[in-house]
């Protein structure tokens, strides 16, 4: 679960994905982490996303579009929120974490046959994530590879939630998102999001971005 966690701490955003999960990966920043990564990314005083202003309506939309299908566990639906600049890259994040996850002595055995069903055989995790001059791209090109990414998602983001919390899965929920920032140009967000789970409240950041006039989960570092 180490792998796991990390990843979600790096990527996602994933969604926050043990951040996500919760462990969300998520995982979830401490609160001074997330104080600092909002002042950082707009310079400029956080606006509920509760009151009036417009320039919030966006990612609180979004959000609560995301929040519904993550407390549904419907990561097919989930995974739509997500900006389709990114979805591939998450996916293939994804499908590199899991198979490196599957290939140790200790694996689960959800794991091993999620990999073996959805993921191309000649992936090698390690010599994507450590020797590709072009990871992202990488990524995005193996999730395209995948015969039914978002599929895969999904299923792997239920193997994750029974890894991670077991028979407590179903307390753990996405609460809210506050402190919203939008950067001047109006593109891209910052919020904080508090997941509840069995060992209390997690704080996380999440990003949000802008594609074709409409927004989206960017789940960008």
């Amino acid at each position: 679960m180490a792998v796991i966690s990390h990843w979600l701490k790096q990527s996602v955003w994933i969604l926050g994905l043990v951040a996500l999960a919760g462990g969300v990966g998520s995982v979830a920043a401490q609160p001074a982490e997330a104080d600092s990564a909002i002042e950082g990314e707009a310079g400029a005083p956080a606006t509920d996303p509760g009151s009036d202003d417009p320039t919030v309506v966006g990612p609180q939309a979004v959000f609560e579009r995301a929040q519904q299908a993550y407390n549904e566990r419907d990561w097919v639906a989930f995974v739509d929120t997500v900006s389709p600049n990114r979805r591939d890259e998450l996916i293939g994040q994804f499908a590199v974490v899991l198979t490196n996850l599957a290939q140790q002595p200790e694996a689960d055995t959800r794991v091993v046959d999620l990999v073996e069903r959805h993921v191309p055989k000649d992936l090698d995790p390690t010599d994507l994530m450590m020797g590709s001059d072009d990871p992202q791209a990488e990524l995005v090109r193996l999730a395209r590879r995948m015969r039914d990414g978002q599929g895969f998602f999904a299923e792997a983001m239920a193997v994750v939630f029974a890894l991670e919390f077991g028979e407590e899965a179903d307390d753990v929920k996405l609460v809210e998102l506050t402190d919203v920032v939008i950067d001047e140009p109006g593109d891209n967000a910052v919020g904080k999001v508090t997941v509840l789970t069995p060992d209390g409240p997690r704080p996380d950041v999440w990003t949000f971005e802008k594609f074709e006039d409409d927004w989206y989960l960017s789940m960008k570092n």
